[in-house]
């Protein structure tokens, strides 16, 4: 749709109010909003992770002397064994790094990036078509108000031919067959007015929803279209520079290749993890303690951690991956079709219009 053919203001206005205010743009911002952040956090995962604890530990514990209880029961507990308190404060920063041996995570990342991508395609998309149909809308109106004036200019010319025939009638110049196809004519036009108006009102409903406004709260629109102008020969190019403009099919694509890397990082999921971990604090009986240097404690760990048996979960995940991406390839392979459809659609109506 071509702004030229509106040629107003307020046609712009509207546009630029739907950007700002239509709840579909707006649930599109926020999708892209929460591709961003997957994004992120997929991206953050290929970096260390760095903790700090600090604990107080409070326990009782109980040492059963025996028989050499019974002998010496002054030394408290009930002549059995005796219990004792201890108190123990701790910290430590700790350091954890899962090495991606077989790029499960940087897989995940790459999916997450294609995700991201097709959001935001699929929200250019949303607003390509957002745009086309506020600028539809407004031609519709435009269309049904001049519609309706020439309905009920029209009604007022039936009813005068009406009249005039009626008078004809009386005196003896036409026949009652006149008279009846004349009235028909009249309330024929007439019945047209309510389905003109029913056509405006539900075109003005329609732009409101547009604009993020309540339905039926936007008053008349005093400009209507202008004359067309001639319409000049559209340059559509190559098919495949046409794809790489569709929003839609770029979209398709980017969720394509996001279905491709989750097959890898399932399929990374049999292989062992390797992460390294290191430890370094301090650990006293009191809280002063856990300050000075001779209460450090520290620690290395390298942790290798295979699949051995999950009862076929990864093998399944896998599977769910591939299938994933061959619904993600006809739905590509779809969207291409019907791209190249509505560009041809678009052509032929242009021209059997033009005739």
């Amino acid at each position: 749709i071509r702004l030229s053919l509106v040629g107003s203001e307020m046609c712009i206005r509207d546009r630029r109010e739907a950007l700002a205010n239509n709840n579909d743009l707006r649930g599109a911002a926020a999708r892209v909003l929460q591709a961003q952040a997957s994004l992120a956090e997929a991206r953050g995962r290929l970096w260390p992770e760095v903790s700090y604890g600090l604990s107080r530990t409070r326990g009782k514990t109980y040492i059963d002397l025996g028989d050499f209880g019974e002998m010496a029961p002054g030394m408290g507990g009930g002549g059995g064994g005796f219990s004792f308190l201890t108190t123990t404060w701790s910290q430590a920063v700790s350091v954890s790094y899962l090495v991606d041996f077989w790029g499960k995570i940087r897989r995940a990342k790459q999916a997450a990036w294609a995700d991201m991508l097709a959001s935001e395609a699929s929200r250019q998309a949303l607003v390509n078509s957002t745009v086309a149909t506020v600028i539809q809308a407004r031609i519709d109106i435009a269309t049904a108000q001049r519609r309706l004036v020439i309905t009920r200019a029209n009604t007022e010319s039936l009813q005068r031919t009406y009249e005039i025939t009626e008078r004809r009638h009386r005196g003896g110049l036409v026949g009652p067959v006149e008279v009846r196809l004349a009235r028909a004519n009249l309330e024929q036009a007439r019945a047209q007015e309510p389905d003109v108006e029913l056509s405006l009102a539900m075109a003005r409903t329609s732009l409101d929803v547009l604009l993020g406004r309540r339905p039926a709260t936007s008053g008349d629109l005093p400009q209507t279209l202008a004359e067309l102008p001639d319409l000049e020969p559209i340059s559509v190019g190559v098919p495949a520079a046409l794809l790489d403009r569709r929003p839609d099919v770029r979209a398709a694509e980017f969720s394509l290749q996001a279905a491709n890397e989750r097959i890898g990082a399932s399929i990374a999921q049999l292989y062992p993890d390797l992460t390294l971990t290191g430890n370094y604090g301090a650990s006293r009986s009191d809280w002063e303690g856990i300050w000075e240097r001779e209460a450090e404690v520290y620690s290395a760990i390298t942790n290798l951690a295979a699949p051995i048996w999950r009862g076929g979960q990864i093998r399944a995940q896998i599977s769910a991956a591939k299938a994933r991406y061959e619904e993600m390839a006809v739905a590509y392979a779809q969207t291409i079709l019907r791209a190249m459809q509505e560009v041809e659609d678009a052509l032929v109506s242009e021209q059997l219009l033009q005739k």
